[in-house]
């Protein structure tokens, strides 16, 4: 009976333990800022753009990382990038904050040239003009279904962007974007990277041929447990495919980042904040 008793309070302090252990560990890893490192290799990329390193920051949502978000752009000035990519939801549409986005923009900007597009929370939230003319003030490039062409030696690439179809839902919310990225096919170039927020439309996307897709959105599936991957995620639902890391469709590669923030949801599990950085 004793001993019984002995195996239950051990059972019960090594579980509290346990639990203790695994909230005090997420708390520090929801408040840190992962750097995770991705080499692509292709033939077609031009000469003059190897070596290019690209950061992809995605679904800030208002969030705060240190002081004057210290720990972000420390990591964003170790990166050295050529250029930032925001892939949408740098606001939160429920409390937009949108002093807190332009001031990370501010800062960001004075490390490398940057390129907007649109998350879901930016086309649903009734301020998003008041945030896109701030960040026009400071500088960024904003690519609402609309394209850039860089220049090297005789190389182009072709930076695209389309907005979030929003509350579209079904065989419309394909049709939207499928508009939206047959109005940017335009002038070609020698490589072509495309913006689009939300990884489940990955197959349309890759239709249209470009050689990398940066999208957000899957929060990384805000819990991931071990050769599992994301629990759930918006737009698909339990057990998401297009939850985190490299994708491959035909030429076509997609990075889906992890992002940065909550939303819903005030915490992620064994899922920590994540900023990209890509080399060419």
């Amino acid at each position: 009976m004793k001993f019984s008793r002995y195996v239950k309070y051990s059972l019960i302090a090594f579980l509290t333990m346990v639990v203790i252990l695994v909230g005090v560990y997420n708390i520090w890893n929801n408040n840190r800022v992962e750097l995770t490192e991705i080499e692509i290799t292709s033939n077609n990329i031009p000469e003059e753009f190897k070596g290019t390193r690209i950061v992809q920051v995605s679904d800030f949502h208002n969030s705060m990382f240190g002081k004057d978000q210290s720990k972000i752009l420390e990591k964003l000035n170790e990166a050295k990038p050529d250029f930032i990519l925001i892939t949408g939801d740098l606001i939160d549409r429920r409390n937009t904050k949108i002093d807190v986005a332009v001031s990370f923009v501010e800062e960001a900007i004075k490390i490398a040239p940057i390129y907007f597009v649109t998350g879901n929370h930016e086309m649903l939230a009734e301020d998003y003009n008041i945030l896109r003319n701030k960040l026009i003030d400071e500088g960024v490039i904003v690519l609402d279904n609309e394209s850039v062409i860089l220049k090297s030696g005789q190389s182009t690439l072709k930076l695209s962007g389309i907005i979030d179809p929003g509350k579209t839902e079904g065989s419309g919310k394909v049709k939207k974007v499928n508009a939206s990225l047959a109005s940017i096919e335009g002038e070609s170039a020698d490589f072509s990277i495309l913006l689009a927020h939300r990884p489940d439309l990955f197959k349309v996307y890759a239709k249209y041929d470009y050689d990398i897709i940066f999208s957000g959105h899957a929060h990384g599936g805000q819990f991931r447990f071990p050769f599992i991957g994301g629990l759930l995620a918006p737009d698909q639902g339990f057990f998401p495919k297009y939850d985190s890391g490299l994708f491959r469709l035909g030429k076509t590669t997609m990075i889906v980042s992890r992002g940065l923030g909550n939303s819903l949801f005030p915490f992620r599990l064994f899922n920590g904040p994540e900023l990209i950085i890509v080399e060419l």
